[in-house]
Parts: structure tokens; C-alpha cells; sequence
């Protein structure tokens, strides 16, 4: 049997990037390997389950609903004419976003009407920004992995 795709990972943010990662490759844009696109999605439950290094009984309630949800705010955006990339914790999506507005919202995206992208954070992340930053200045302070994805 393979080993989980998440054993490696350190912290539970790790697993998300790597969650991420892997979805972005085995999902249909990355050539729609569906066994281990599935694989992915137990291998993520199940490490976040089991393996006590996590400790999600000792994570707030807000931030283990977050966990349970995560898969579907990545793949429920893995689309051709969209982009979706971390930069520090937060996801961003963009491209043609227009027609997937409605969608956005119900997997709980907001849009930032100045970067004209969709965001996603962590429950416990609210912006510290006292006025507008552009999206290479968080991707130079945060990081991005938009270029990572293979």
C-alpha cells in the first residue's frame, strides 16, 4: 500500500499546501488522474484524523471546521479559467471568476474589489492592512505558490 501523501508534512499548514499541491496536479487540469486524486482526499481526512502530532481536539472549533472544509475550497475551484495559489495562509483565485461568482461565495470566498481576486482565510486571519496593498506586494511579503503546482 502507498504511504499517505501527507505523512511528511510538519504542521497542519503544511498539509494544506500540500493538499493543494497535489489536488491542483491529480485534478482534471493537471491531467485528471482520478485514483490518486481520490487518494489525495482520504489520504487528507485520514492524517488529519489519526495522527496525533496534529492535535485537532486542542485546535479551536472554528479552525477544525476550516480543515474539514478545505478540500472543497480547492476543488471546488479547480477549473481551466481559473488560478488559485497561496500566498502565506490565505488563497487566492483568479482569472475568469465572473461566472463562478455564485460559487465563490457559497464555498465562502470573499472578493477583494481592489486586487479584482477572491480570497479565502483562515478564521483566525484578519487583514492587517490599514490601507489597499497590491497582490505583488503579498506575494513578495507572503509568498505564492501559483509556479509550484507541479
Amino acid at each position: 500500500m502507498n504511504e499517505n501523501y501527507f505523512i511528511r508534512c510538519n504542521d497542519v499548514t503544511e498539509v494544506l499546501h500540500e493538499f493543494k499541491r497535489l489536488a491542483v496536479k491529480y485534478g482534471q487540469n493537471g491531467g485528471g488522474n482520478s485514483t490518486e486524486f481520490n487518494k489525495v482526499f482520504q489520504d487528507y481526512f485520514q492524517i488529519l484524523e489519526k495522527d496525533p502530532k496534529y492535535e485537532l481536539l486542542k485546535l479551536d472549533a472554528n479552525l477544525r471546521e476550516e480543515l474539514w472544509h478545505f478540500p472543497d475550497l480547492v476543488a471546488g475551484v479547480l477549473l481551466p479559467e481559473l488560478n488559485i495559489e497561496f500566498c502565506g495562509s490565505w488563497l487566492w483565485v483568479s482569472g475568469d471568476t465572473y461566472e463562478h461568482r455564485e460559487l465563490l461565495k457559497e464555498l465562502g470566498y470573499r472578493y477583494s474589489n481592489n486586487k479584482k481576486c477572491w480570497y479565502w482565510r483562515p478564521y483566525s486571519e484578519a487583514s492587517k492592512a490599514t490601507k489597499p496593498t497590491s497582490m505583488d506586494y503579498i506575494r513578495e511579503t507572503y509568498g505564492s505558490d501559483l509556479e509550484e503546482v507541479s
